[in-house]
């Protein structure tokens, strides 16, 4: 009897289809998980933020429950992330005149100078509107006043708008 020799394991060709079409699933995974990764840091962003907000009304609450009068100029020159009870991930403390380009990815960093909190994402897909011309985010702590009133009657934390920046 006649034994024919039959081909085992894959041609080059198919190899190459394989490893083809893996690398394109890779592309498409890795892409996905970088936009990922840019949602879930611009969520940690507005939830930090949001933590400071709140932690800005209990302090202001106590202020009011020791009957005290609250300082809100006084108020709006401290440090937001001071309020907090943990700091965020990469806070990198007090920096007096901050040069943006200097903020490293992923930190954070108050300018006493300008009482502003800066933050460099790591991934800034998800940050459109928010970053200025370094890349950066800014939070500020600023006065509200009532019209007419020249002292503030309130205090509050927001992003501070690209086009207030002035650097």
């Amino acid at each position: 009897m006649r034994r024919t020799n039959s081909q085992s394991g894959i041609s080059k060709l198919e190899f190459a289809v394989v490893v083809s079409v893996v690398a394109i699933l890779a592309g498409i995974l890795l892409a996905r998980l970088i936009k990922n990764e840019s949602v879930a840091e611009r969520l940690y962003l507005d939830v930090s933020v949001h933590s400071m907000q709140k932690a800005l009304k209990v302090r202001q609450g106590n202020l009011m429950n020791t009957h005290r009068q609250v300082d809100y100029a006084a108020l709006a020159k401290e440090n937001p992330v001071d309020w907090l009870e943990k700091k965020p991930a990469g806070y990198v403390g007090p920096v007096e005149n901050v040069d943006p380009e200097a903020v490293e990815d992923g930190a954070w960093i108050y300018d006493p100078a300008q009482r502003e909190l800066l933050y460099r994402p790591r991934f800034p897909g998800e940050f459109e509107g928010l970053l200025d011309d370094y890349g950066v985010a800014r939070v500020q702590v600023l006065l509200h006043y009532a019209e007419g009133d020249a002292a503030p009657v309130g205090v509050g934390l927001q992003y501070k708008p690209v086009a207030d920046r002035q650097r």
